[in-house]
């Protein structure tokens, strides 16, 4: 056999015929391997020739890790493939200061070590990716990638161009991740972005419905809980009047309850409007409970700042759930609110003129029951948030205002089953 192909492989005899008779030789099995197959014949060393069938593999060569192989191969400088299986039993590792290039499709039924090591995906189209977990991930290649399994970063993702779509699988990172139209996370299917450990400081989690959408989210004082964040073209459930609204429906879960209220700033572009909306308008943002929708934005709203390709609405709210940005009467309808509760019998500042740093607020309920409370000022901004949970009875608790500035504010509550009554009170 001339130039050997993978289909010449299989089992083999000889059949000698003569005037005496046919003598057939013993089985002789001819395996070939494909070309740029690891044998790990010399040692660990990715780029030593003599470890693979043909050569040092190129970004053109599909590239197989076998198991059973005298070593297993491990990636120290920057190497690179198209293609790359690694088959079940099989390993491979990406160590500390090495950096492996795909620019095909990656299929992993063995052991990927990449804790310390960079793999980067830069195919000129779309590359299918199963389960990965790595250290660093570097996005660079005009395809982008499609998750066939769930993709952990303990390190850094980073985003140079390139999309990464989801589908039905989750995306773990660790810290913020910078995005943009041409390099985000598409969530568009039930796969979401898990931010660990968000704390004071502020976290981009650059999502988009599809290719085209860029719509992020900023969150800080998080607490130390994970976040799931995904991002979905249209309003569901539905609200008041879905023509004032940006098209977006965000959905946001901490891991843990929050003590006191996160700060979350959402992005739209202004063609991501519904045909009655004014994007540079006052902007009400709603909060769907499972139940109810709760405007948590006052009932002024919030002007957006930023530009029409970057325009951003910051709140800070202790509720969690679907989420939409609509000009003000857009969500809220006393059909899409909560009534007041009627276990809350009155809530009262004492003094409800504040001359200082604290007042106290008395709260009568017929029943035992969990609180969040915002604070918003004159404008329909939030500037303070919290939880409590009440016993039955009265409860005087103090409340310290001294971070305010002096103006006119209004306390919100909101329980499971509607709100308290609105409080007024001036700040001096």
């Amino acid at each position: 056999l001339n130039n050997v192909q993978t289909s010449n492989s299989g089992n083999y005899t000889v059949v000698i015929t003569g005037t005496c008779g046919t003598v057939t030789s013993s089985v002789a099995t001819l395996t070939v391997n494909p070309s740029n197959t690891w044998l790990g014949t010399v040692s660990s060393d990715w780029n030593t020739a003599a470890n693979w069938c043909g050569n040092v593999p190129t970004p053109t060569s599909d590239v197989v890790i076998p198991s059973g192989t005298p070593f297993m191969p491990s990636v120290t400088g920057v190497s690179e493939a198209r293609n790359v299986t690694v088959n079940a039993g099989a390993s491979l590792t990406v160590a500390a200061g090495g950096r492996l290039d795909i620019y095909g499709n990656y299929a992993n039924s063995g052991t990927l070590t990449a804790g310390s090591g960079i793999i980067a995906f830069k195919g000129a189209a779309n590359q299918t990716v199963g389960a990965i977990n790595a250290g660093t991930i570097l996005m660079n290649g005009n395809g982008g990638i499609t998750l066939g399994g769930n993709m952990s970063v303990s390190t850094a993702l980073v985003l140079a161009n390139g999309n990464i779509t989801l589908g039905s699988n989750n995306l773990t990172v660790s810290g913020t991740v910078p995005g943009s139209v041409s390099s985000h996370i598409i969530t568009n299917g039930t796969g979401s972005v898990i931010s660990n450990n968000i704390t004071a400081n502020s976290v981009i989690i650059p999502v988009g419905p599809d290719a085209a959408s860029y719509n992020p989210v900023v969150i800080s004082n998080g607490q130390g809980a994970n976040y799931t964040v995904r991002v979905a073209t249209g309003i569901t459930p539905t609200i008041n009047d879905p023509s004032r609204a940006i098209n977006r429906t965000w959905t946001i879960t901490p891991s843990t309850s929050v003590s006191s209220g996160v700060q979350i700033t959402y992005q739209y572009d202004d063609t991501h409007k519904n045909a009655n909306a004014v994007p540079t308008n006052a902007m009400e943002v709603g909060v769907n409970n499972g139940t109810n929708w709760n405007v948590i934005t006052g009932s002024g709203g919030i002007t957006p700042i930023g530009t029409a390709t970057a325009r951003q609405v910051t709140v800070t709210t202790t509720l969690f759930g679907p989420t939409v940005i609509a000009n003000v009467g857009g969500v809220n309808l006393t059909t899409a609110i909560p009534n007041i509760d009627i276990d809350i019998a009155g809530v009262t500042l004492m003094p409800n003129v504040v001359n200082g740093g604290s007042t106290v607020m008395r709260v009568n309920l017929r029943k035992a029951m969990r609180i969040d409370w915002m604070v918003v000022d004159a404008k329909g901004r939030v500037v303070m948030a919290f939880a409590k949970q009440y016993q039955a009875g009265q409860t005087d608790a103090t409340l310290d205002l001294s971070k305010l500035a002096g103006g006119t504010y209004f306390i919100s509550g909101y329980t499971s089953k509607g709100k308290a009554p609105l409080v007024r009170f001036i700040k001096m």
